[in-house]
């Protein structure tokens, strides 16, 4: 069975009717966790933090991801499982990590157990049946809040609660009175009128639902974090497994901490869509993103949601030059958009704005030992040129012609291979003829032929300006 597993899960902490909804603070989009160890999800603290992980986190907030995963690993903090004998370099990591995060303008959503316990602990007591084990976790849940609480407002004590309420009834009565004592002593340290949006929760898969009257939910979490499995084969009501999951505990705060797929065929979307169909129309509390970004606007109980695609380029390009150079790559090809050089179309609307954006790309990718490819035209015509005819009009050959000999001069220095127009074609039969792409013409018999006729005829005059 082939899964795959999203790493940008959607979330919100937005409960059923809640009077405390106050917009967008209420919103996550997360992202990570930021890790080489996919099997336990721990964040590599037994090596330095990674140079190239604070630009990555820029993106990550360019694109509108609010929260990222930091699951903390026991046993890399606490090797001997005692709060008195810390791994220093491991907790300076974590911090590292989430000032890094906080200095971007995102939040850490900070995990305190997967999986892994330390040996030193577990061949001593074994397993959650004991209760020593349930003392010894709740030391470290009160170390790691004393050691990162001033750094984190949104806390997950155990993010698979559902494996462990498998061992047994004596594991089972631990575990809950574990989650209602961790749940005091976090008010307890960081009470409410002091430090307001301080929340704490516990993972479960929703086929664990069962679970959720024993756990007191209510009594134990401010909101849920949710593991949510979609099979492409047989998707079933994903719809009614949400609502079921949110009415069993209690109409607590959801928020869909991970996401996998089963059996889905590569770049299948329909997970996607149906995720976004659930979310947009059925009248749930629970709202977010997963892999296409969606920039959120939230009206009370109400949202509008935007598929947003872009790669954001325009805003970042350093930082992916920087992974092109990476990528030891020495050409690269992009398309210059008329309607950023020249708004209106003509020379007389020349944005120095976007002349200028053209250049910062350029000599970044020259200082980095890669040789630009320019294309002119890759289908972005300025309005204004498209509502006086566009590409049937034949003055539009001496307005290509003055833009093309502003690139040339302000950017032929520096680029020595140019693209005219990206296929052609597309522009006069697509758009001019069967209307399957913009300005969407369905005209065969003239448009079509004027707008290939005026291509044609401006293909020598740009070969005499370079």
């Amino acid at each position: 069975m082939k899964e795959l597993l999203w790493v940008v899960c959607l979330s919100v902490l937005l409960g059923c009717g809640s009077p405390e909804v106050n917009g967008e603070e209420d919103f996550m989009l997360l992202a990570g966790p930021l890790t080489e160890n996919v099997a336990t999800g721990e964040h590599e603290c037994s090596l330095p933090v990674a140079a190239a992980s604070e630009p990555y986190f820029k993106v990550l907030q360019s694109r509108g991801v609010t929260h990222v995963k930091v699951p903390l690993s026991w046993t890399q903090l606490l090797p001997a499982g005692l709060p008195s004998q810390p791994q220093q370099d491991a907790v300076q990591c974590y911090k590292t990590v989430m000032k890094q995060l906080l200095k971007v303008g995102i939040q850490p959503l900070v995990i305190l157990h997967g999986s892994s316990v330390p040996d030193a602990l577990r061949s001593r007591y074994r397993g959650w049946e004991n209760q020593e084990l349930v003392k010894m976790f709740q030391q470290y849940a009160e170390f790691a809040f004393k050691e990162f609480g001033d750094l984190a407002q949104s806390w997950v004590t155990l993010s698979d609660l559902g494996s462990i309420w498998k061992n047994g009834q004596t594991a089972q009565q631990n575990i809950l009175q574990l989650n209602k004592k961790l749940y005091k002593i976090f008010h307890k340290r960081f009470p409410g009128k002091l430090f307001a949006g301080k929340k704490l929760s516990f993972g479960l898969e929703t086929k664990d639902m069962a679970t959720l009257p024993h756990l007191e939910a209510s009594t134990a979490a401010d909101f849920l974090s949710v593991h949510i499995e979609y099979n492409c084969a047989s998707p079933g009501d994903f719809e009614q497994q949400l609502r079921d999951f949110q009415i069993s505990s209690g109409n607590l705060p959801v928020l869909i901490y991970k996401m996998t797929v089963h059996e889905c065929a590569h770049g299948q979307q329909q997970p996607i869509e149906k995720l976004l169909h659930v979310l947009q129309n059925s009248g749930l509390d629970i709202i977010g993103s997963d892999i296409v970004e969606i920039l959120l606007k939230m009206d009370q109980r109400k949202a509008s949601l935007r598929y947003d695609f872009t790669s954001h380029f325009y805003n970042k390009v350093e930082y992916d030059v920087y992974l092109l150079r990476g990528l030891q790559v020495n050409t690269y090809q992009f398309s210059i958009s008329w309607a950023r050089i020249f708004p209106s179309g003509h020379r007389d609307s020349q944005s120095e704005t976007g002349a200028l954006y053209y250049d910062k790309l350029i000599n970044a990718l020259i200082e980095s030992g890669i040789q630009p490819v320019v294309t002119l035209y890759h289908w972005d015509l300025p309005q204004a040129l498209q509502d006086n005819g566009g590409w049937t009009n034949p003055t539009i050959v001496e307005a290509f012609k003055d833009y093309a000999d502003f690139c040339f001069s302000r950017f032929g220095d520096r680029v020595k291979t140019w693209n005219t127009f990206s296929s052609p074609w597309v522009v006069s039969h697509a758009g001019h003829g069967t209307g399957e792409h913009p300005p969407g013409v369905k005209d065969y018999v003239t448009s079509s032929y004027q707008v290939t006729h005026n291509i044609i005829n401006l293909m020598p005059r740009l070969g005499m300006s370079i």
